[in-house]
């Protein structure tokens, strides 16, 4: 388990913490140590196949905390592919060190890498494919992530597996063989920012680029294109709407590529582009106003699903600040026909009866999304642990961060929430609440759930895999039959888990 502080801001412990980031990748000449506690483990028919943040040691130094990009590459005339691993790194400091939570004499950004499942080689190896430590020198690393991967094979070029990097001059990266050390550098934005929407179309890869990174709504909204030689700008200001921020996610689906753009005034949007033949044309907005609700300022996620295309929703912060209902709600789901008419798929007069986050107003993110044996899996980002971590260790950090969401995201109706989230700050303080304590009380840990038709749902796990630690699902592939479920966790390491294709037909839940 990563080192825990009780407080970060004084005394002797930000000085052990300050030499920690100093020293202790001095360590990894040993980096063979395993955790003796960390056994492989089984939860609802699905097995771990990481060791927590890629091995104990590993994590204690990179911090290996999301697992960002989870996509299988088999390079040309090989015989033999890989599942890929792409993580961000650090994130909970980077967010404490922003808001004024974490101080240290330089920020503490940590290397992001991408690694491959490697079982022929040992008991759930992850090998690394790409480390920043060769391109870049620390201890203040640029790029502490990589946001994205994508398989794509430009006309008449090998194919590669691309990376988006979270970088001070964010860039994409790929390499032909996925071999360690056998990547490059293709194309950079000469500004800091990241690349979380990635697609596939009519024979482009298409990236949307976030300026500023993960912190802030990624205005203006872009979208670039990239045949393998040559990138390109396709748009560049938010479709026109001033009050559109960044390209969140994005999708093929009917002829068209579908972008969802981040809107923190009128809820996001959802546009469709880039359409051949009798489907050309300017950009067209289907969607607005948050489609369920204005309040869901981003739609982080999105999956074609039979005949329809989804979009998750996302509070963003976990905190509801615009104005209209509670200070916790959950995410929504919503779906477009190939018509563009919309469906509330889960949220408030949903075609499925349930409510927002499922239920659950503690599920802020709908976090993935994955086709698999012909159901919609759908992951979530359960906030539970984040807020009592908060409260326990910063009392006053509630406020703090809706301080920082308004003034960082300009997000409307903060002043009017202040005695709401003090009141909500008091409900959970009190004695200290230790993440099992509370998991009995609220099933703390990311749920997963799934659906035939957008109607009927069934829950997966609403317990992070056993471990109320997982707080989110955040990445899904399936591939060759089995399922992936890759796990943020910011206290123990990422996890990457496994539901075996002998299995998959096994009841939920069990």
């Amino acid at each position: 388990m990563r080192l825990q502080f009780a407080s970060a801001t004084t005394g002797p412990n930000i000085r052990f913490r300050a030499i920690l980031y100093f020293t202790v990748p001095l360590m990894l000449s040993v980096n063979g140590f395993q955790c003796p506690f960390n056994e492989p483990k089984q939860a609802h028919g699905y097995t771990q196949i990481n060791r927590n943040g890629f091995g104990y040691i590993e994590n204690l130094v990179d911090m290996n905390d999301y697992p960002w990009g989870l996509q299988y590459f088999q390079p040309d005339g090989s015989d033999t592919g890989h599942i890929y691993c792409s993580t961000g790194n650090g994130i909970d400091d980077q967010v404490l060190y922003q808001i004024g939570q974490l101080r240290l004499p330089i920020p503490p950004l940590r290397p992001g890498e991408v690694r491959r499942y490697r079982p022929d080689i040992g008991d759930r190896a992850w090998e690394s494919s790409l480390d920043i430590r060769d391109f870049e020198k620390g201890p203040a690393f640029e790029t502490t992530g990589f946001r994205s991967l994508k398989v794509y094979k430009p006309d008449g070029m090998p194919t590669y597996l691309y990376a988006g990097s979270l970088s001070a001059d964010t860039a994409l990266w790929r390499s032909a063989t996925g071999e360690p050390g056998d990547w490059e550098k293709v194309w950079s934005y000469g500004d800091r920012g990241s690349i979380r929407a990635v697609a596939v179309h009519n024979g482009l890869l298409y990236f949307a680029v976030l300026p500023g990174g993960e912190i802030g709504n990624g205005a203006p909204g872009q979208v670039w294109a990239h045949d393998g030689v040559d990138t390109w700008p396709i748009v560049e200001d938010g479709f026109g709407d001033p009050t559109n921020g960044g390209v969140w996610t994005m999708a093929p689906f009917n002829g068209y590529l579908y972008v969802s753009l981040a809107n923190i005034v009128k809820g996001f949007e959802v546009w469709k582009m880039e359409g051949k033949g009798d489907k050309a044309g300017p950009p067209v907005r289907v969607l607005n106003h948050g489609g369920s609700w204005r309040g869901n300022y981003a739609a982080a996620t999105t999956c074609v699903f039979q005949d329809h295309i989804y979009f998750g929703t996302q509070i963003l912060g976990g905190v509801n600040t615009s104005g209209e209902g509670p200070v916790l709600r959950g995410c929504d789901l919503v779906r477009l026909d190939k018509d563009d008419n919309m469906e509330i798929v889960i949220g408030p007069d949903s075609i499925s009866g349930i409510p927002s986050g499922f239920g659950k107003p503690q599920n802020a993110y709908v976090w993935s999304m994955g086709v698999y044996k012909n159901q919609l899996y759908v992951g979530t980002w359960d906030q539970t642990s984040i807020i009592q971590y908060a409260v326990d260790e910063f009392p006053q950090s509630i406020e703090q961060l809706l301080a920082f969401l308004s003034t960082d995201f300009g997000i409307p109706g903060f002043d009017g929430q202040k005695r709401a989230i003090g009141n909500f700050a008091a409900g959970v303080t009190g004695p200290k609440r230790e993440p099992t304590y509370l998991s009995e009380q609220l099933d703390m840990g990311g749920d997963v759930y799934r659906t035939r038709d957008g109607v009927a749902w069934d829950a997966v796990f609403t317990d992070g895999l056993g471990n109320p630690y997982n707080y989110g699902a955040r990445i899904m592939l399936a591939h060759d039959g089995n399922f992936y479920i890759g796990m943020a966790n910011l206290y123990e390491g990422l996890e990457i888990w496994k539901k075996d294709a002998a299995t998959a037909d096994d009841a939920i839940g069990e």
